[in-house]
């Protein structure tokens, strides 16, 4: 695990120091970059944007501060990040979630348009585990135990 966190935090150095050539200028404010993340403190993603908000604030040289905003399947962020200024300064780190809401969800108090797509800056999978103790070795023989 911390093996895996090292090298995504190295991916996400070295990936804004290739990216420094391309930025025009810089903030014209010292005020503080928000991170918000649309699920609780401690969980994965927002272990994955503290290390985001670490990186950015080495490289840029201001404050990063990543606010939870949990709740209705990641919509209370969301928003939150839709009715701010549009000035660089608040971002959105949200998870798949935000993609499966409006198929559920047909009155969502943001829209689609009003965010604009930056960049995935980690892909994760999703596993299942079990114990050692559990035979199955394979997704074919777990689903076999499971109608037995």
């Amino acid at each position: 695990m911390f093996r895996f966190l090292g090298s995504i935090v190295a991916l996400l150095i070295g990936a804004t120091q290739v990216a420094s050539p391309a930025m025009a200028q810089e903030f014209p404010k010292k005020q503080p970059i928000k991170i918000i993340v649309t699920v609780p403190p401690g969980g994965g993603s927002d272990v994955l944007a503290r290390v985001t908000a670490d990186a950015l604030q080495r490289r840029l040289g201001q404050s990063v501060i990543v606010e939870n905003k949990p709740g209705a399947s990641s919509t209370i962020g969301v928003d939150f990040v839709a009715r701010a200024p549009a000035d660089g300064y608040t971002l959105l780190f949200v998870g798949a979630e935000f993609a499966v809401v409006p198929a559920v969800r047909k009155k969502l108090p943001y829209r689609f348009e009003d965010l604009t797509y930056l960049v995935q800056p980690f892909t994760v999978a999703p596993v299942i585990i079990g114990s050692p103790k559990y035979q199955p070795s394979s997704l074919p023989d777990l689903l076999a135990d499971m109608k037995a």
